[in-house]
């Protein structure tokens, strides 16, 4: 009896801790098209680091500015697949503020833009790539973009892009 009862509350408890562990749904590519304002492929231009909160509508939520800081990242436009973009464009963001160690999982998911080539190599064979990007995104009230995946999902608005080998 006692024996029935030990998991009795054992399949309470684990059924309890599971109910209330964080969902992580993602966002799929029929929700990011449909809930963005524009759809782009685009090549990194420069990088601005450590912004003050009037020069960009994002704001960093207490508990994480310890580890992050506001970015902008700017981007030359090489094909536009929905919506109205200029040639460029700029991209407000999270970075990590120095080392990205003590926020665990538990941050926002971040991304990092590389503006320049990335060796690849293998037996017998290198080759450096720049990556494009193909980005989903929100046009905010001060004419920059977010990514459409807000904070908590900035990694799925964002495919990295880049020739084969």
């Amino acid at each position: 009896m006692y024996l029935r009862v030990f998991f009795a509350i054992v399949l309470v408890v684990a059924l309890e801790n599971d109910s209330e562990a964080q969902q992580i749904d993602g966002w799929n590519y029929e929700r990011l098209m449909s809930e963005s304002d524009a759809v782009i492929i685009a090549k990194v231009g420069s990088h601005q680091k450590g912004l003050d909160d009037d020069e960009t509508s994002l704001r960093i939520p207490d508990v994480y500015k310890r580890f992050l800081q506001l970015g902008m990242t700017s981007f030359s436009v090489k094909h536009v697949l929905k919506g109205e973009v200029g040639d460029r464009f700029r991209l407000e963001h999270f970075t990590y503020r120095g080392s990205n160690s003590g926020i665990g999982g538990k941050g926002p998911s971040l991304f990092e833009f590389r503006n320049r080539t990335v060796p690849f190599s293998g037996e017998g064979w290198a080759v450096t790539r720049r990556f494009k990007y193909l980005l989903f995104l929100k046009k905010t009230s001060n004419g920059n973009y977010q990514l459409t995946g807000g904070s908590k999902y900035m990694d799925d608005s964002v495919r990295i892009m880049m020739s084969p080998f």
